[in-house]
């Protein structure tokens, strides 16, 4: 018996895009049951065609692309993948869409002359298969109060860390802006793999900056990870922690892999064992698993891994992977991930509460 296709909705007050878009998804095997030209639409086909995945056009006339995603997300309808283009202001548009719960992003040419169809249709068809396969996003509500959870397995006492890898994804820009603000000056240096496209992760670290007062930077490939610093790793590509001639640790980048999300949070993580000698791992809100193997493999060596609680995501497929292989010492609150990494640079094995 043959599976039964995709089915997908895509939204774009374009008529070449919404035909571009259907053909490059139906190319694939993927079937397109419906196709609206601005937000209001989108609203009316998820709740009407219930399809496993949306592709939704950021700026159009009437209700936009942000405004319709807000309403779709937060009754769990399905999973939205952004089209957004790569001027300036669609790259902001597009770091809110996330923010507000979009599963991913496929960057498109500003100019119709300058559209890159065969990479487009790569991209959107591996995202709408992956997506697909997940269900609605569900959002969590914070709870009424919070509780004090327990760690989940003991970790090697150590000294200050050396290093601080950090995996998010959907609804993680606003849990890194949380994370970013609270963070200790001059702690360990930092590395964030927030899936993302490429061309938008330069403007991410610049919201961050901004959002923390911190400095936080796009990491590009040899840059020596420093006390105090704080890195995006570029989005669309993968990259790997190394040594470098002089024995310092660095950001290069890697080979992008043959996998939907990028960075790829697992490689960061397990390449970076091999260079740092005291380790932290901390797993953020996002859907699918990334990050959980590499997570475990922390775990395996005795390293923490430091787990947002389920509750207090805007989804919880990451942090529930690290958390359902047994990879997670602490699940926490993203305040109490701050304080706990607070206590581990103080060289203090002290009780955090999340």
């Amino acid at each position: 018996m043959t599976a039964e296709p995709i089915r997908a909705v895509v939204v774009d007050d374009s008529a070449f895009m919404r035909i571009a878009i259907r053909q490059m998804l139906e190319a694939d095997g993927i079937s397109v049951v419906g196709e609206g030209r601005d937000g209001e639409e989108a609203i009316d086909l998820a709740r009407r065609m219930r399809p496993d995945v949306m592709t939704l056009d950021i700026i159009m006339p009437g209700m936009d692309g942000l405004a319709a995603l807000k309403t779709i997300v937060a009754d769990q309808l399905c999973p939205v993948i952004m089209v957004s283009t790569e001027t300036r202001e669609g790259a902001r548009a597009t770091i809110r869409a996330l923010d507000l719960g979009a599963v991913d992003i496929v960057a498109k040419g500003s100019d119709l002359a300058d559209l890159d169809m065969a990479w487009i249709q790569k991209e959107l068809a591996a995202k709408v298969r992956h997506w697909a396969t997940q269900g609605p996003p569900v959002r969590q509500k914070p709870p009424q109060r919070e509780k004090t959870t327990a760690p989940t397995r003991s970790y090697v006492a150590q000294e200050k860390p050396d290093l601080v890898i950090v995996a998010a994804s959907t609804g993680g820009p606003r849990a890194l802006t949380e994370f970013v603000t609270g963070l200790d000056p001059g702690g360990p240096p930092i590395v964030i793999a927030q899936h993302m496209p490429s061309g938008f992760t330069r403007d991410f670290a610049t919201h961050l900056a901004t959002r923390s007062g911190r400095e936080v930077v796009e990491a590009e490939s040899g840059m020596i990870l420093r006390d105090g610093a704080i890195m995006v790793l570029p989005g669309g590509t993968d990259s790997k922690i190394v040594t470098d001639t002089n024995g310092a640790m660095a950001v290069m980048h890697a080979a992008t892999a043959e996998q939907p999300v990028h960075p790829w949070a697992d490689l960061v993580l397990k390449t970076a064992l091999r260079c740092a000698k005291r380790p932290v791992a901390v797993i953020l809100t996002g859907m699918g698993q990334d990050g959980a193997e590499g997570a475990r493999a922390f775990a395996d060596k005795g390293y923490p891994v430091l787990v947002q609680s389920p509750e207090t995501c805007v989804v919880d497929g990451m942090p529930r992977a690290a958390i359902d292989n047994g990879a997670a010492s602490d699940v926490l609150t993203i305040g109490g991930i701050v304080r706990r990494l607070s206590a581990l640079s103080a060289a203090e094995e002290k009780a955090v509460s999340p």
